[in-house]
Parts: structure tokens; sequence; C-alpha cells
């Protein structure tokens, strides 16, 4: 099962917390839209044929979704329709790569291991 988390982070250095109702209200009403958006875009990548592994939204950058390795995402790669952006080895010494794309604004990533 995935994990679901639509957090408000502490706010940065210099990023002041809504002060008054309206902009509370607004805040709320842009992470709503994030809910939906994410809603959508687990819908789609279901139609897809992906497996949805996690969700993550804040206040600051763009809504995440976590999906499974597959071949699905390897065509993507081929037909420039995703990428890898981060390579590295684990704690363990094995190495990794992490490869993304976008859907309806939201950021779908994935990690393979053992490459």
């Amino acid at each position: 099962m995935g994990l679901l988390s639509l957090i408000s982070p502490p706010a940065p250095k210099g990023v002041s917390r809504p002060q008054d109702r309206a902009d509370l209200a607004a805040h709320n009403r842009e992470m709503g839209i994030a809910a939906l958006t994410l809603a959508d875009t687990v819908r789609e990548l279901n139609d897809r044929g992906l497996q949805v592994v996690s969700i993550t939204a804040q206040a600051i950058g763009l809504p995440t979704v976590r999906v499974s390795p597959c071949r699905l995402l390897d065509g993507m790669v081929q037909r420039d329709e995703a990428v890898f952006y981060r390579f590295g080895t684990d704690e363990h010494g094995v190495p990794f790569r992490e490869g993304q794309f976008q859907l309806k604004g939201v950021r779908v990533v994935w990690q393979e291991s053992g490459q």
C-alpha cells in the first residue's frame, strides 16, 4: 500500500505562513487543487499500467508520485519522454539510477537498482 502525504512543511527562511483567513483559504485551496491533480494523475498512471508507490505534495515545489520501475518506463526513456536524472550507489554499494517525467504538472519518479 502506498503512502499519501499532503503536508505544509515549515516555512523556509524569508517565507511567511499565511497571516489572515483569506491567505489561509487561498493556501489551503492550492493544497486541495494539488490533491485533485494527484488523484487525476494516479488514475492516468493506472490506465498506463504503472504501479503507484507513494504520493507527496508540499506547499512549495511540484507534487510527486513515485512509481515502481517497469519496462513501460524503459520505453518512455528510449522515446525521450522520460529521463534518468540521478545516478549513485546506495549504502550497500549497489548502483542505482532515478528517472522522472512530468504528467499534468506532477513529477513522476522511479528508482532502479543494480544498473
